[in-house]
């Protein structure tokens, strides 16, 4: 139902932590028309790295305060709670447990305006899996549920696996105000309290330290532009299971004098912007909102050769794509080092690249369409 003549949206979620769904949830947040939305979050887990910027810019959350993904009756329960008292008119989930519960809830409450946001690349083969893929398509059709993808390759990958028809494609996008680029006064400041030196050749990598991002593959091409005599620093920012597998990688590459482990971060713009080159090496991912901050700060990328990124860069145009493989990668990071020619020419075309397509001020009216059109069809 319509309170003060507001649509009123929960956004449920696993988590309010540092990754690319959390972030572009956020970005959304922002730029949605308050004076028509009235925006309600509730997250699974108290992961809470974003929590105080969800209260900056006044929008309501509640934790449903799950210590797994296996509390349905608990994970329900609130969600039926907050529905009921909150008024809810569309419920819109993103990732797994968020979708599964968010779905069952709404149905539950008799909300029939549902949308689920796709982030990620379809499902693996294995036996856990193939349960989550079971339990997706029976909530989708239950609730009715409309779907969004992030990409191209995130859509192709639902409709194989899923058998879902008529999604719908909004890119993620960012704030381009949030990330201009840095003078040099600035990127020598950061440089300083970060300790690298001015003429330190500075690499940069942005996501959770997981198996299938790929950080194992760039130590190892790393560890090839080492023995090329090349003076560098990787900066890995994020955290995650793999941390320990990759510091005692970096030990046995020889190489942990060049990598410097920041964990999590919000001052992504200051770190990526300081840097001479961003890096994802990811085997797996759904689109690389990451890869669009470092465009917008006119720092050259290179990237996996892989769906979802392809929809970004174009290769030798706006970044490096690269096989995921070692010899692969260290030779696209010699190409950027070696050709500053090149180097400008691919952050100028990925500069408007990003603010012409990718930009949130214009996109987020696309997100709103589909909210109206949803309750008024």
């Amino acid at each position: 139902m319509l309170v003060n003549d507001k649509i009123r949206i929960l956004h449920i979620i696993e988590s309010l932590g540092s990754g690319g769904a959390e972030r572009v949830l956020l970005t959304n947040l922002t730029y949605l028309d308050k004076d028509r939305f009235y925006n309600v979050v509730a997250y699974l887990y108290n992961d809470e790295f974003f929590l105080s910027d969800l209260k900056e810019i006044g929008v309501k959350t509640y934790s449903l305060n799950l210590k797994n993904i296996y509390q349905p009756f608990a994970a329900i329960n609130r969600i039926i709670k907050i529905i009921k008292s909150e008024k809810i008119d569309i419920v819109h989930t993103n990732l797994f447990g968020a979708d599964i519960y968010g779905r069952i809830a709404a149905k539950l409450t008799g909300v029939s305006h549902v949308i689920t946001t796709l982030h990620n690349l379809g499902y693996r083969r294995s036996f856990v899996f193939n349960k989550r893929k079971i339990l997706d398509i029976i909530t989708s059709k239950l609730s009715g549920c409309n779907f969004i993808a992030v990409s191209n390759a995130v859509k192709k990958s639902t409709e194989q696996q899923l058998g879902i028809r008529d999604i719908k494609i909004i890119y993620n996008s960012i704030d381009i105000d949030k990330f201009v680029p840095l003078g040099e006064k600035e990127r020598a400041g950061i440089r300083s309290i970060l300790d690298i030196k001015k003429d330190t050749y500075l690499l940069t990598d942005v996501g959770r330290l997981d198996f299938d991002k790929g950080h194992e593959l760039l130590l190892k091409a790393l560890a090839l532009e080492k023995s090329k005599s090349n003076d560098f620093v990787l900066l890995l920012i994020g955290d995650g299971p793999a941390e320990q597998n990759l510091k005692d990688l970096c030990i046995k590459l020889g190489i942990q004098e060049k990598v410097k482990f920041l964990g999590r971060r919000k001052d992504i713009r200051d770190i990526v912007g300081c840097s001479d080159l961003f890096i994802l090496p990811t085997i797996n991912e759904g689109f690389g909102i990451v890869i669009l901050e470092a465009m917008a700060l006119k720092i050259p990328c290179v990237a996996s050769n892989i769906d979802g990124i392809k929809e970004i860069i174009d290769n030798d145009v706006n970044g490096i794509l690269a096989q995921p493989t070692p010899v692969a990668l260290s030779e696209a990071i010699s190409s950027v080092v070696k050709d500053k020619n090149k180097k400008t020419e691919i952050t100028d075309n990925a500069y408007i690249k990003v603010t012409s397509k990718f930009n949130i001020r214009g996109n987020i009216k696309k997100l709103e369409d589909i909210y109206i059109g949803l309750l008024y069809k």
